[in-house]
């Protein structure tokens, strides 16, 4: 998981980090661990952004960024780089709700996590 920024860092631009993540999935080619032998495969990867008050609650340095009104999927698959960016940002934490809060939270998968 990369924030934008260190994306951007890595790619040498935002437009190049915005491309690259709007091409999903993209093709890939080296071992899956290391040592083990080259396969191809077809990856995906995601944005993450800081986390929220609530996602922060369960020791997370970051939270995926969530895109969930329309407009937000227009600018990201066709606004600027800097547009684009610029919908990247925490979710709101009243949106959301920790399923289980007990104090194994942070050890369960995160599918039990909404």
């Amino acid at each position: 998981m990369l924030e934008a920024a260190e994306l951007a860092a890595r790619l040498g631009s935002k437009a190049e980090a915005v491309e690259h993540l709007r091409r999903l999935p993209f093709p890939a080619s080296g071992p899956v661990k290391k040592d083990d032998p080259n396969v191809d495969i077809e990856t995906y990867s995601f944005l993450t952004t800081t986390p929220n008050p609530l996602v922060a609650t369960i020791n997370h340095e970051r939270m995926p960024v969530l895109l969930t009104r329309e407009e937000e999927f227009e600018t990201w698959l066709s606004g600027s780089p800097d547009d684009a960016l610029g919908v990247a940002h925490e979710y709101e934490p009243d949106q959301m709700r920790i399923v289980q809060g007990d104090s194994t939270a942070s050890q369960l998968p995160p599918a039990t996590l909404l």
